[in-house]
């Protein structure tokens, strides 16, 4: 039998657990009177629990992440940050950034969600929006989208960087390589440059290993309140959700290196405090490399 026969059977032995029926949903997100957004979408009406298949359906932290943005309206501030989405799943936060931003990256590690994702820009008509698809650790990939986005700096030096993230720390060994994705993306313009996650907590460990790694990967991290949710919300709001908004920076400790990326990437990632951080990284992204 043949490679190509292989592989069609393989596809077709996949495609029997894969659901691709989607429907149009309409997310409605209600600030006051004067200002209603909604936003339609295509995903699945319920979930998958396979690893890379979450994706298909909107998930709580999506919903409070959007929620932020809308609130903000000048996350992308369109005049000249760029906007990153990364394990962006459906997409709902990046489609609604792309309405405030001049340029949108709405990235996601799976091939079938990647197809969902273009679906979703063909059924918007978002022309500012470009769909990648990046696996955290897998160098290429990452290599791939920092090149398109140098394609958009100033002839002056780099555009700063808005990186969103819903429920994306959610797998413990996966929390390395996402960090340093952030890191790369936030290291392009350090001072100006920032990444929102949103979180809902479903084990300590992961909670207490994500805080300890952003700081490994000098990382700043700090709570956004979620004062910005109306008050019939409270499904969002509720501290028993164990949902959470972090913003991430460069730690201000390491702007003294300048503003060359390159140079600020090695004084974070080789420093004593940060005990075997680089050497981890190194056989995360081997691994990675040969998926």
């Amino acid at each position: 039998m043949s490679a190509n026969n292989n592989e069609e059977e393989d596809e077709s032995f996949y495609n029997l657990f894969v659901c691709r029926d989607y429907s149009v949903k309409t997310f409605t997100f209600p600030f006051n009177s004067s200002f209603v957004y909604t936003q339609q979408l295509l995903c699945l009406k319920s979930a998958t629990t396979a690893h890379d298949l979450t994706g298909q359906i909107v998930w709580p932290a999506c919903i409070l992440l959007s929620w932020y943005i809308l609130s903000q309206r000048t996350v992308g501030d369109s005049n000249h940050t760029i906007v990153v989405e990364l394990g962006a799943g459906c997409g709902l936060s990046g489609f609604i950034a792309s309405k405030f931003s001049e340029c949108v990256y709405i990235t996601d590690g799976s091939e079938e969600v990647i197809n969902l994702l273009h679906r979703n820009q063909q059924f918007l008509q978002a022309s500012n929006v470009t769909i990648q698809k990046l696996l955290w650790g897998k160098k290429s990939q990452v290599e791939a989208l920092m090149s398109a986005i140098s394609f958009r700096d100033y002839q002056g030096g780099a555009r700063p960087v808005t990186v969103l993230g819903a429920d994306v720390v959610l797998w413990p060994q996966m929390v390395l390589s996402l960090l340093h994705t952030v890191l790369l993306l936030l290291a392009r313009c350090p001072r100006s440059s920032r990444c929102f996650i949103s979180y809902v907590e479903r084990a300590t460990s992961t909670t207490a290993l994500f805080f300890a790694s952003a700081a490994r990967m000098g990382l700043r991290l700090e709570e956004v309140s979620l004062s910005f949710l109306p008050p019939d919300e409270p499904s969002l709001r509720s501290s028993s959700t164990g949902q959470h908004l972090y913003l991430l920076t460069v730690d201000p400790r390491f702007f003294s290196q300048g503003d060359d990326h390159e140079v600020l990437l090695r004084s974070i990632l080789h420093r004593p405090e940060a005990s075997s951080l680089f050497e981890e990284l190194q056989l995360s992204e081997a691994a990675m490399d040969t998926a």
